[in-house]
């Protein structure tokens, strides 16, 4: 699985998941790591990330590589869309 130094681990979806969750695509929360800023904005293992800074994310590597992207032009957040059962929200992710 994929790691972004945001303290999130993530993984692509499989076919089944992506149907049950009712998306087009995205990658699934594996865990995240106490005290980070992932736990601090309250994302959950199985929660599944659609979208980082308006950008699709298929897999873990572009999750991290959206992370790392939106880090080094200087940004201070990614927004995240972000699915949970059924519901789907936009949340602000700390990057520093």
């Amino acid at each position: 699985p994929g790691e972004a130094s945001v303290g999130l681990r993530v993984r692509e979806l499989t076919e089944a998941e992506r149907a049950e969750a009712g998306v087009a695509g995205g990658v699934v929360v594996v865990s995240v790591q106490e005290g980070s800023a992932a736990q601090e904005t309250g994302l959950q293992a199985g929660d599944v990330i659609e979208e980082v800074g308006g950008r699709p994310v298929g897999s873990a590597a572009a999750f991290a590589r959206a992370v790392r992207e939106a880090r080094d032009s200087g940004k201070r957040n990614a927004v995240l869309l972000v699915t949970r059962e059924g519901g789907t929200r936009y949340v602000p992710l700390r990057l520093e």
